[in-house]
């Protein structure tokens, strides 16, 4: 992976992102939005409600790759 290069950034944390939530059961559902600092934001949806997390990659002291999350709030229906 070419970490220079933003888009093939974004790729590889969706799919990170698509496999750590697909295999969770109470993960109802969730959107990956493109941000304008690097990462992402993914709306994820549970039965507790709508969390917005900011997801970046990190490299560890071992170079392996891995997503780091923040959370950043629930996400109130209007």
């Amino acid at each position: 992976m070419d970490e220079s290069d933003p888009s093939e950034r974004i790729r590889w944390l969706t799919r990170e992102i698509e496999s750590e939530l697909g295999s969770r059961e109470d993960v109802t559902g969730f959107k990956i939005r493109s941000t304008e600092d690097p990462g992402v934001h993914v709306h994820v949806e549970t039965a507790d409600g709508t969390k917005l997390y900011h997801v970046t990659l990190e490299h560890p002291l071992d170079d392996a790759k891995e997503t780091h999350w923040s959370y950043l709030g629930e996400v109130r229906e209007e």
